[in-house]
């Protein structure tokens, strides 16, 4: 259910994006918006459905600055212009996180993979911690 619920959450945070990129500055006449149509379930998870398959065409990515990133970009956008919206990209200067060396896990004496074993949260800071180690849910 959780899983459900985060995909419905990057759904609505795609289309708000690409809604708000095709947004008026104000300047000039307020465009005319297509009437709204109600989102099935099935609709909606037709959608989910072709941004996991473009995550698993990309590498699992569709992280800003990646090239799934990108192909989510244009999957919204044909979306919302084939349901009649007039859509606009704009650019957002953004700070691009890169990892400068592998990430390592030492617990005890054994040394765990990254990827397999643990995942590095992004943006995350370098450090060292000692303390108790609890396993979660992917």
């Amino acid at each position: 259910m959780a899983r459900i619920a985060a995909r419905l959450l990057l759904l609505a945070a795609l289309v708000a994006l690409a809604l708000a990129a095709g947004c008026s500055s104000g300047d000039s006449k307020p465009e005319r918006l297509p009437p709204p149509r109600p989102i099935t379930e099935r609709g909606l998870v037709e959608h989910l459905a072709a941004l996991e398959r473009i995550a698993a065409a990309n590498g699992g990515q569709r992280a800003a600055g990646t090239a799934g990133y990108t192909a989510s970009v244009d999957y919204v956008v044909a979306v919302l212009r084939a349901a009649g919206w007039r859509v606009r990209l704009q650019q957002v200067p953004m700070a691009l996180w890169r990892e400068r060396s592998p990430a390592t896990l030492t617990v005890g004496t054994s040394t765990l993979r990254p990827i397999r074993d643990f995942r590095v949260p992004g943006y995350s800071a370098p450090g060292r911690v000692d303390g108790p180690l609890g396993a979660v849910d992917d």
